[in-house]
């Protein structure tokens, strides 16, 4: 309950830059005809729902993949949030180097599997969202050091400590998977494909300009009611 109250009280900083972070996390939200469908996977790829039920996970989040294995991460349209890859050491800091969706929502981000044997961690950059534990992995050894659960603990272990990711937008690029287009709409591309008109990673814009002065109203009411 701290940590759901440390997220909602960060959302007026979020809302300080309002076309880079959208609403802040909440109740998960009614489900809506907006809701992006799920695209159906083949042999060669792995889909991931990001944010289900608008809670703050990845399903899965530990995913075993092989080289040339197409992840396709699937965002809802209620809720931003980003894929970034990170490192095991430092769970909610961008790696260099790495890939990154960017905010957004009601779109498809895809990863390409380059290689198998580096584990690659990443983590969702909204305000609070890597310290509720929002993070994942792929190929992430089983055992011993840098499993998945050892990731996901230290995640939120940062907890409120977590700091401000700001939102540069979609970077491709990548280590142990590789993005080569930011988030489109629609079907998932095939990796390698030019980015379509449908590309977009702005989408929390009207969402935060709509909702700001609400969820700010819902974060006083809660922490009155938390004294």
């Amino acid at each position: 309950m701290f940590k759901v109250l440390l997220a909602l009280a960060l959302a007026p900083f979020a809302f300080a830059r309002p076309q880079d972070y959208g609403p802040a996390p909440g109740p998960a939200p009614t489900p809506t005809s907006s809701a992006v469908s799920t695209p159906s996977a083949g042999a060669n790829q792995v889909i991931v729902q990001v944010g289900p039920g608008g809670g703050f996970t990845f399903s899965p989040s530990d995913i075993q993949a092989p080289v040339g294995t197409l992840v396709t991460f699937n965002f809802g349209a209620s809720i931003p949030h980003s894929v970034t890859q990170s490192t095991f050491a430092d769970p909610c800091t961008p790696m260099s180097g790495g890939f990154d969706s960017g905010l957004t929502m009601g779109t498809t981000f895809s990863v390409n599997v380059t290689d198998a044997t580096t584990p690659v961690y990443f983590f969702c950059k909204f305000p609070a969202h890597c310290g509720l534990g929002m993070v994942g992995s792929i190929n992430a050894p089983s055992s011993g050091n840098g499993t998945n659960a050892a990731f996901t603990s230290a995640a939120t272990a940062i907890g409120g400590s977590e700091s401000t990711v700001p939102d540069n937008g979609p970077q491709t690029g990548g280590v142990g998977a590789v993005a080569t287009a930011g988030p489109t709409s629609g079907t998932p591309s095939v990796a390698g494909a030019a980015p379509t008109s449908g590309s977009s990673s702005s989408g929390a814009a009207t969402v935060a300009i709509n909702s700001g002065l609400a969820v700010f109203g819902m974060v006083a009411g809660v922490f009155a009611l938390a004294l």
